[in-house]
């Protein structure tokens, strides 16, 4: 592969079993991981991504995606692979709401290895779970919402998965209410099941999402 490719690094997080491996193959392959296992410490996976494709900016750039194991017992450990990331995809489990509010400590164990995440929200707080109708949660949203437009800050996109198993057990309603924690951190999501390619496929709303999302990220890494 070209070494004169340029270069950005993705951070994949979120709680055991959400299915990040299986994502991050269905992203930089187009196919199915038949045979997924656990991760334990980190994993890269690469692919090629055309920024501004179709613009006179086009270029061919190279994607490393670092899948973060999620298991309570080597987050610690974990931390390091933070360390020089250009855009987190954080992934929850539509069927289980606590991968979601998890993805709050996600985030700040994220911020305590970036210093230009945690300039843009120095002084945001967390909390266990999202609370729109809480003064308290609008005035933090809003303190990171001041910084969003700031280049300097890392970009973000939630990723719900186990979409089929979703739509069996929930109703849309519960569905639309999983897009909270996405516009509380006003980044783009998507929702999925890992299992069937046709989620991500060529000129869908979600490929063309998370296409704009690596240009971000892209971005963010020329802008260092």
């Amino acid at each position: 592969m070209d070494s004169n490719f340029e270069k950005a690094k993705v951070v994949v997080v979120g709680d055991s079993g959400v299915g990040k491996t299986s994502l991050i193959h269905l992203i930089a392959h187009q196919e199915i991981l038949k045979n997924p296992s656990w991760t334990i410490g980190c994993t890269v996976d690469v692919k090629l991504h055309e920024y501004k494709d179709g613009t006179s900016h086009h270029k061919t750039c190279f994607l490393e995606f670092f899948d973060i194991g999620g298991n309570i017992g080597h987050r610690s450990s974990a931390k390091i692979f933070h360390q020089g990331a250009d855009g987190i995809i954080l992934v929850h489990d539509l069927t289980n709401r606590k991968s979601q509010d998890n993805l709050n400590q996600w985030i700040a164990d994220i911020m305590e290895q970036n210093e230009k995440l945690s300039i843009g929200i120095s002084d945001y707080q967390y909390e266990t779970k999202l609370s729109p109708g809480k003064k308290s949660s609008t005035k933090k949203a809003n303190s990171y919402i001041d910084y969003h437009d700031n280049s300097n800050l890392l970009p973000l996109f939630f990723i719900g998965t186990k979409l089929d198993q979703a739509q069996m057990v929930r109703n849309s309603s519960f569905l639309k209410a999983q897009s909270q924690i996405a516009s509380f951190y006003r980044s783009d999501e998507i929702n999925l099941d890992c299992m069937q390619t046709k989620y991500l496929a060529p000129a869908t709303s979600n490929s063309i999402k998370l296409a704009k999302f690596f240009d971000r990220v892209l971005e963010n890494k020329f802008s260092k």
